[in-house]
């Protein structure tokens, strides 16, 4: 980056990765430096010129000095101080609500899964007699973490695995530290050695790949799904409804609601169809209502099944809960033995087994049928970069059964 102006250079700040202005020759200020509250990166070139012609101007016809002729520019002769004074619980505030208001838009619920519990460790952290002093060392201390089970009954109390020992949960984590630090030192609520180093987060991080989150998942098999539906339909009738919706349709846990999302509609051919008015938030676009659409499940026999029930959406029976979403179908499954014994069953070879994985059951069962990704995709409710890199979409046994059918021998 080169300044327009004689005698003044524009240099990467080392401490902060920030745009330090330094006046090296001219009849003004000569010596003096100052830092713009921009990252060193091509995408603030732009906004980092138009402030230095200011700068520029305002120290040649006002008679400031280069940091004062800065704070003038930037509006921050009466919030600088401020800013270097807020608390890391102010902190957290501010970027919680830049992310609800502004940047994502994300719900409570979202917030709360997905930053808050990390930062209240975090803030627990940096309020204890030896606080971390760096940005990595920050981010180590909430991933070794010690935690317990704050779930009522005989487990309350029990240790659980850090989460730097979970892979989805440490790429989380890492997420929701870096990203507040990132905001706290741009808005310079913080200095730069607040800013984990590139290599230390690879480091902590570990693999960002979406793959890399989706290796660790598991889905079930066509058996297991009927197998187990049709023990928890003797106990749990309406349940097993809701199971039935998502594993037929590959639902998401809440849009299987269906005083809230789903209802039988005739299509453009004329046909009863389901459709799902749910709208996932995504980035600051909501993905679009779907009509959904059935897949078979395979028995022992190799015959296809289908569950018409769906037809009949309104007279199901149904689980005496206010809604359905994530977290009852979760509390749910976790008290069933069948249910147990999977889990158990799965981390033995080295996966996890969660409610979301009826839906993955069914992005696998369409690349089983042959259904385009695209397709899928739109079946689903996804873009079709989330449908490749954040679902299971094949198996050691479907890419064999793909290739002998290529070779004509299924």
């Amino acid at each position: 980056m080169k300044s327009a102006y004689p005698g003044w250079s524009v240099v990467r700040h080392t401490a902060t990765s920030k745009i330090r202005l330094r006046v090296r020759s001219g009849d003004r200020c000569v010596g003096e430096q100052a830092v713009l509250p921009l990252t060193w990166e091509a995408r603030n070139v732009a906004e980092a010129m138009q402030w230095i012609g200011r700068i520029y101007k305002a120290v040649h016809t006002e008679d400031h000095s280069l940091k004062t002729a800065r704070d003038a520019v930037l509006g921050k002769t009466t919030t600088h101080a401020e800013k270097k004074d807020w608390t890391w619980i102010q902190v957290c505030e501010k970027y919680r609500n830049h992310l609800q208001t502004r940047k994502n838009r994300i719900k409570d619920s979202t917030f709360e899964a997905s930053y808050g519990r990390y930062w209240e460790v975090m803030l627990k952290l940096l309020r204890s007699n030896t606080p971390p002093r760096t940005g990595a060392q920050l981010l180590d201390a909430v991933l070794s973490a010690p935690r317990v089970n704050k779930k009522p009954g005989k487990m309350f109390g029990t240790p659980l695995k850090t989460w730097g020992e979970q892979d989805a949960s440490r790429l989380e984590c890492c997420l929701a530290i870096k990203n507040l630090l990132t905001y706290a030192v741009s808005m310079d609520y913080r200095p730069g050695m607040w800013l984990i180093p590139e290599a230390l987060y690879e480091d902590l991080r570990g693999s960002d790949s979406a793959a890399a989150a989706v290796k660790g998942k598991s889905d079930l098999t066509d058996i297991e799904i009927l197998e187990l539906i049709q023990a928890i339909e003797q106990r749990s009738p309406g349940w097993a409804s809701v199971l039935r919706l998502c594993a037929t349709f590959g639902l998401r846990p809440c849009e299987a609601d269906r005083s809230r999302h789903l209802e039988l509609r005739t299509n453009s051919r004329g046909q009863e169809q389901l459709h799902c008015s749910y709208q996932k938030k995504a980035g600051k676009r909501l993905t679009p209502q779907r009509w959904l659409v059935p897949l078979p499940f395979i028995d022992h026999g190799g015959e296809k099944v289908w569950w018409d029930g769906w037809r009949g959406l309104n007279d199901l029976p149904w689980p005496p809960v206010e809604r359905v979403d994530g977290a009852a179908l979760g509390k749910f499954l976790r008290r069933q033995p069948e249910w147990k014994s999977l889990v158990a069953e799965k981390a033995k070879q080295g996966l996890q087994l969660k409610p979301y994985a009826f839906r993955d059951s069914f992005t696998h069962r369409c690349a089983r049928f042959g259904i385009a990704d695209a397709d899928a995709a739109l079946a689903s409710g996804h873009s079709v970069k989330v449908h490749r890199e954040s679902y299971i979409n094949t198996s050691t046994e479907t890419m064999l059964d793909a290739f002998e059918k290529a070779a004509g021998r299924n």
